[in-house]
Parts: structure tokens; sequence; C-alpha cells
């Protein structure tokens, strides 16, 4: 029924306007023709729309809010870094609106345009997808966006992340320096920038230590692809004694692999994983990894924000320091057995209780 479920993206679809544009004709505000006004709210009394009550309250308390922008709050990484912008927006009098966009830029699109349409000008967004020229329409419009963790595409918003490479180099480095020398690597999405600079860390370390890179397989950063990756590098034939993974989700899914595998984690395979989140140190074995400074990317992300909203200068992206977080899926390589081969010298291992590994896809 017209009315009681009519909302601005109706109004938008039937007029072939954008919603922020919809928006500012009911409001009577911005450079808008008056021919689109009057087709705007000619669409508004037929659809019977009424404004969100919601939406109203936002704009007039916009001043006090910012948005935070994620492509997955099912992943742990993302709830502790929320938790962390959070408070650090609470110390500047500032309220966070929650956008779960599911790394659809779609659905960026539309939750930049509401957030307009609410005038909330500030947005923390963590991977965005939009097009560089997208992200710059909308700064030209008064948005002020900070990328956090993800630097945005063609540096076209000022970004704040860790620095992933050097930790992909820092967990490379503590693999060689237990003597490990056939690492392999689980890699995180293709095209992804983080995921490409933890692999280019590792390629680093590999090429300086005069070890060509090992067996690579590649995940999208859950649980159920390091699983699968895990299996596909011992189906490879591959050998490899450590596994250096991207995050630590593919991590634990790895070591899950790996035991399905009958393979002992750390006594036959070392694994490192990448990020630190809290299911990683209770886990067992409880896993060495790389520690993301969550409190202090969410601190100067937050204060950045605050700053452009304030009319400060844009400053150069940031990165900040990660740190090697040594625990229980790390050890020296095991020594080769007198007449025996290396361990994972082929794809021919045995899996404990005579389990089918290829079966073990139930992540």
């Amino acid at each position: 029924m017209p009315g009681a479920t009519t909302t601005i993206y109706d109004l938008a679809r039937a007029t072939g306007l954008s919603p922020s544009t919809v928006s500012r004709a009911l409001r009577g505000i911005g450079d808008i023709s008056p021919a689109t006004v009057a087709r705007v709210r000619d669409s508004a009394a037929r659809l019977r729309y009424r404004p969100n009550a919601v939406a109203r309250s936002l704009a007039l308390r916009a001043s006090d809010s910012l948005a935070l922008m994620l492509p997955d709050i099912a992943n742990p990484f993302f709830p502790a870094l929320v938790k962390a912008v959070q408070l650090r927006a609470r110390h500047h009098g500032k309220t966070v609106l929650l956008c779960n966009t599911e790394g659809v830029p779609e659905a960026e699109a539309e939750y930049l345009d509401m957030l307009a349409s609410c005038q909330i000008q500030g947005v923390v967004a963590m991977g965005l997808s939009i097009t560089p020229d997208e992200i710059r329409r909308r700064r030209g419009a008064g948005m002020k966006i900070v990328a956090l963790d993800r630097a945005a595409a063609g540096g076209s918003a000022a970004s704040v992340q860790a620095d992933h490479r050097a930790g992909g180099r820092m967990a490379t480095d503590h693999l060689l320096g237990l003597g490990h020398r056939a690492i392999a690597h689980i890699a995180g999405p293709s095209g992804l920038s983080v995921a490409t600079e933890r692999w280019d860390g590792y390629r680093d370390k590999m090429g300086e230590a005069g070890i060509d890179p090992g067996a690579i397989a590649h995940g999208d950063f859950t649980e159920g692809s390091g699983h699968r990756a895990a299996l596909e590098l011992i189906r490879s034939g591959r050998h490899f004694t450590a596994i250096f993974c991207a995050n630590d989700l593919m991590a634990l899914g790895a070591i899950s692999a790996l035991r399905s595998a009958g393979l002992e984690v750390p006594a036959q395979i070392s694994v490192v994983g990448f990020d630190d989140i809290e299911l990683g140190r209770y886990a067992v074995p409880a896993l060495t990894t790389i520690r993301q400074p969550l409190e202090e990317l969410a601190r100067v992300a937050v204060d950045l924000l605050v700053g452009l909203l304030r009319g400060d200068e844009a400053r150069e992206p940031e990165r900040l320091a990660v740190e090697l977080v040594v625990r229980e899926s790390t050890a020296p390589p095991p020594r080769p057995v007198a007449g025996q081969g290396a361990p994972l010298a082929s794809s021919g291992i045995a899996p404990r209780g005579g389990e089918d590994v290829r079966s073990r896809e139930d992540f």
C-alpha cells in the first residue's frame, strides 16, 4: 500500500533520480531545478510518501553523528575495530551509525546517498569498493571520508591502515628464523590491496633469503577458505614445513585441515596468521600472528575525520606499525628421519583414521 511503506528509494526509482537528489528536492535545498522539484513532489503525493521520522531525527543531530561502513560484520576482526571506533568517537562527543555493506558497491553507494540525505557528512569506511570517481564526487559535495584498514582505490580518500607489507615480512622472517625454508602461503582475495601487500611482504623476505616463494593457494579471508586452501596445498605434492596465512581465520581453517590430514601443528607444520583476533589466542595450539594496532588505528582515523569536518587539511596516508605475537603454532621444522624423505614430499599423505581429506568441506 503506498504511503505505509514508500521510501525515498521508491521515489528515486519512480523519478529516475538519486536518493540524495530526491531528498534535497523534498526539503527544498540545493541547486535543483523547479521542474525536478515539481516532479519529485508529484511522485511523493501520488505514492503518498511520508518522511521517515528516524531519518529526520538523524538529520537534526547530524553534526553529532559519524557513519562507519564495513564489509563483513561476521569477520571477528571487524567488531573489535568497530568497538575501538565507537569509543574514540564518544571521546569527541559523537555517536556512530553502523552500515554493513557486504562489500557490494551498490550497497555502499546507497548508504552514502542515505547518509547525505540525513546530512551526515563524516564517514569512516573499511573496504570501499565503489569507484574513485564516485568517492571524489561525494567528497566534492561536502562529504568527508576516511578509509580505515584498506586504502581507497586510487588514493581517492584519506586513509589510515596498518603496514601490511611489513607484517608479511615479519611473519615470513619469523619462520625463516626458526629454520624453515619451505614456506607456503595462503593469500587473501586477488585484487584486495591488503592481501597483495601481505603477499608482497612474504615474497620480499623469501627473496632476501635467496629462496623461491613456496606453494601458493588463495582464500577469501574466511575459515572455510583457509581449510580448503590448506587441503589444496597438501594435494599439490609441494614440500612445505610452514604456512603463512594472510589472516587469522584462514590460519584457523588451515590448522583444522592439517589435522584432518593427520599432521600435527607445530610438530610437523608451523602456521602463522595475521590480525590477532581473539579466537586465535584461545585456539589449540594458540596462534602465532601479526597484531594490528586496533585502538591506534581507530584513534588516528576518527581524529583525522573529526579534523576534516572542522576544516583541517587532509594529511598524507598513514601506515601504523604491526607487531609479531609468538604463540604455540610455530616451531622449528622437523628433522627428516634417516632413510626417509622430508615431510610432505608428496601428496600421498594418509589422513588420520583413513579419513578422506577431500570430503572435509564442512566449513
